[in-house]
């Protein structure tokens, strides 16, 4: 008779974590190549067996990661035609003079040897006084990364990152700029690619928000289970 043979669609099992800076994204953390003492991603996640990450942040990088059992989930959340927004707050090197000039050049597109990566500012402003810096707790025990994000021709900016670390807790005033972006393709160090390229440097990068997934008041190392709202979303946009 109808619904005899129905099979009943359960719901995926989707947590938001807050990964910390210095934390590799990884199951394993054989692939580390930075040095210092890090701990694989399993170390806080591994009481909840099945799950596997969607996306990844480097080493470095700290903020919203999501986890899955649902292997539809991640395909739909990491497709780029999907156009899911994800959202990243940097502090990053100079000051940002013009915000409307920065807003038109990573729209227009920044040509990159690794590519062409579009972008939205949503934000950029001047910081002053004590900054949001996860990284820097990684820079003060020698667990840095230092990579050339810019332009070919750019020799300085490795230089320009050391003698900001060397300075860090020193008298030196170093401009900063925080810069809030977003992304809808998630490449390779996408972001750091971008600001790098417009002159600005990136020296700490947290995402804040993946689709409708805000990383809110979550503490660092901490997971929660995904919202009501949030399930609702994901449950209309898998397309089984």
């Amino acid at each position: 008779r109808p619904g005899k043979n129905t099979v009943k669609v359960l719901e995926p099992a989707i947590f938001v974590y807050n990964k910390p800076c210095g934390i590799v994204t990884a199951l394993s953390d054989a692939n580390s190549s930075c040095v210092g003492s890090t701990k694989p991603i399993s170390d806080y996640v591994n009481q909840y067996p099945g799950l596997h990450i969607v996306g990844r942040l480097d080493e470095h990088s700290c903020g919203l990661l999501l986890l899955t059992n649902d292997g539809h989930v991640t395909k739909m959340l990491k497709d780029p035609k999907q156009k899911i927004t994800r959202r990243y707050k940097c502090v990053v090197m100079g000051i940002v003079t013009d915000e409307k000039k920065l807003r038109l050049q990573i729209e227009d597109g920044i040509e990159t040897r690794h590519g062409t990566y579009h972008g939205k500012l949503i934000s950029a402003r001047e910081e002053v006084g004590d900054i949001e810096f996860e990284h820097r707790s990684c820079i003060k025990t020698g667990n840095i990364c230092i990579r050339n994000d810019g332009p070919c021709h750019a020799e300085n900016d490795d230089a320009q990152h050391i003698q900001f670390i060397a300075n860090l807790n020193g008298d030196q005033s170093f401009g900063l700029s925080e810069v809030s972006i977003e992304i809808t393709e998630g490449k390779m160090r996408e972001v750091r690619r971008i600001l790098a390229h417009c002159g600005h440097p990136v020296l700490n990068l947290r995402r804040e928000a993946y689709g409708v997934f805000e990383l809110g008041s979550v503490k660092a190392g901490d997971i929660r289970a995904a919202t009501r709202a949030e399930m609702k979303w994901i449950i209309s946009e898998r397309k089984y």
